[in-house]
């Protein structure tokens, strides 16, 4: 989860106008946290400004405003969290280990104290923001949850019936712990 909090690798420029080596791959980076930890409503213009190394101007410019920035940082999660949650699950082959697996790699992510708390897209569940990104994030998480419970079922780990029902409490735990990490219960006890 590393990838989604990087620090870009340009020193911001308190120059006039747009900087000369402006990233806005590293500008994007550098927004997820930031609307991870506060969300897209809580967040203001010059907290960003602040946060990102960049006035406003070139936010606008350059992304059309705090609304599309925040489209690129919610669209740079769902790709970090496809990439380093999602796809070792749906590529997996040892079922339930699969599963074991994204769970360790879930729980460090959550304890790491560089990550903001929770999940970008559950956090914006409680506030109603990004509702497309959510759908396709849900849409997401149960594909791959169920492909690894039906190679459990195909290994004879569960029961080839169950594995749908199986998926919806592995999802809504796993939203569930987002929630209570995010609510800023003690890491120990997620």
């Amino acid at each position: 989860m590393h990838s989604m909090i990087q620090k870009a690798t340009a020193t911001p420029e308190k120059a006039r106008g747009r900087p000369a080596a402006f990233d806005t791959e590293a500008v994007v980076a550098r927004a997820v946290p930031v609307f991870w930890r506060c969300g897209y409503k809580a967040t203001s213009l010059a907290e960003l400004e602040q946060e990102l190394g960049v006035n406003r101007s070139t936010l606008y410019n350059s992304f059309g405003g705090k609304e599309g920035l925040y489209r690129a940082a919610v669209e740079a999660y769902l790709n970090d969290v496809g990439t380093l949650l999602f796809k070792p699950l749906k590529q997996g082959t040892r079922g339930l280990e699969d599963l074991v697996a994204f769970t360790d790699r879930h729980r460090q992510s959550l304890t790491d104290p560089a990550i903001p708390p929770g999940c970008m897209l559950v956090n914006a569940m409680v506030t109603g923001e990004a509702p497309e990104a959510i759908e396709q994030y849900l849409r997401s998480f149960r594909d791959v949850v169920e492909a690894a419970l039906e190679r459990a079922a195909a290994l004879g780990e569960v029961s080839p019936n169950r594995h749908s029902g199986l998926a919806s409490v592995f999802l809504t735990s796993t939203l569930g712990i987002n929630l209570a990490a995010k609510s800023g219960m003690a890491t120990d006890q997620l």
